[in-house]
Protein backbone atom coordinates (compact mmCIF):
# COMPACT_ATOMS: atom_id res chain seq x y z
CA UNK A 1 0.00 0.00 0.00
CA UNK A 2 1.33 3.80 -0.94
CA UNK A 3 1.10 6.04 1.66
CA UNK A 4 1.34 9.91 0.39
CA UNK A 5 3.44 12.42 2.28
CA UNK A 6 2.56 15.75 1.62
CA UNK A 7 3.75 19.45 2.82
CA UNK A 8 1.44 22.67 2.86
CA UNK A 9 3.05 25.43 1.83
CA UNK A 10 2.31 29.39 0.27
CA UNK A 11 2.99 30.08 -3.14
CA UNK A 12 4.73 33.09 -3.26
CA UNK A 13 3.07 34.78 -6.39
CA UNK A 14 -0.66 34.39 -5.74
CA UNK A 15 -0.45 34.06 -1.72
CA UNK A 16 -2.78 30.77 -1.29
CA UNK A 17 -1.48 27.73 0.11
CA UNK A 18 -0.95 24.69 -2.18
CA UNK A 19 -0.11 21.00 -1.01
CA UNK A 20 2.61 19.44 -3.02
CA UNK A 21 3.91 15.87 -3.01
CA UNK A 22 6.70 15.83 0.30
CA UNK A 23 8.45 13.05 -1.47
CA UNK A 24 10.11 12.85 -4.86
CA UNK A 25 11.80 9.46 -6.46
CA UNK A 26 11.74 7.94 -3.28
CA UNK A 27 13.58 10.45 -0.99
CA UNK A 28 11.75 12.73 1.32
CA UNK A 29 12.48 16.78 1.03
CA UNK A 30 12.78 19.06 3.52
CA UNK A 31 10.68 22.28 3.40
CA UNK A 32 13.17 24.15 1.73
CA UNK A 33 13.93 21.64 -0.77
CA UNK A 34 9.81 21.69 -1.71
CA UNK A 35 9.61 25.66 -2.13
CA UNK A 36 12.53 25.58 -4.43
CA UNK A 37 11.64 22.68 -6.70
CA UNK A 38 7.64 23.92 -6.45
CA UNK A 39 8.83 27.76 -7.51
CA UNK A 40 10.70 25.83 -10.49
CA UNK A 41 7.42 24.06 -11.70
CA UNK A 42 9.32 20.93 -11.11
CA UNK A 43 6.61 19.98 -8.27
CA UNK A 44 2.58 20.68 -8.96
CA UNK A 45 -0.21 20.43 -6.15
CA UNK A 46 -2.30 17.70 -5.08
CA UNK A 47 -5.84 17.74 -6.12
CA UNK A 48 -7.26 21.30 -5.81
CA UNK A 49 -4.77 23.69 -7.04
CA UNK A 50 -4.62 25.90 -3.85
CA UNK A 51 -6.83 26.96 -0.76
CA UNK A 52 -7.54 30.65 0.36
CA UNK A 53 -6.97 29.55 4.29
CA UNK A 54 -4.09 27.37 5.43
CA UNK A 55 -6.35 25.74 8.03
CA UNK A 56 -8.53 24.30 5.00
CA UNK A 57 -5.31 23.04 3.09
CA UNK A 58 -3.68 21.50 5.79
CA UNK A 59 -7.43 19.66 6.36
CA UNK A 60 -7.54 18.94 2.56
CA UNK A 61 -4.05 17.56 2.64
CA UNK A 62 -4.91 15.17 6.16
CA UNK A 63 -8.31 14.11 4.24
CA UNK A 64 -6.52 12.89 1.37
CA UNK A 65 -3.34 10.98 3.16
CA UNK A 66 -6.08 9.38 5.03
CA UNK A 67 -7.99 8.37 1.88
CA UNK A 68 -4.82 6.84 0.52
CA UNK A 69 -4.65 4.99 3.71
CA UNK A 70 -7.80 3.27 4.13
CA UNK A 71 -9.43 2.43 1.05
CA UNK A 72 -13.45 2.84 0.76
CA UNK A 73 -12.88 6.16 2.92
CA UNK A 74 -16.38 8.22 2.23
CA UNK A 75 -15.24 11.19 -0.14
CA UNK A 76 -17.09 14.54 -0.65
CA UNK A 77 -16.22 15.69 3.34
CA UNK A 78 -16.26 18.97 3.54
CA UNK A 79 -13.54 20.52 6.28
CA UNK A 80 -15.59 21.99 9.24
CA UNK A 81 -17.62 25.19 8.56
CA UNK A 82 -17.81 24.63 4.79
CA UNK A 83 -21.13 25.73 3.11
CA UNK A 84 -22.50 23.67 0.76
Amino acid sequence: MSHEQSKTIQDQKTGKWVNVPGVLNGKPLTDSEVEELYAQGKLKPLGRKDYKKLPTAEYMAEKRSTQSREPGTRQGIRPPGARR
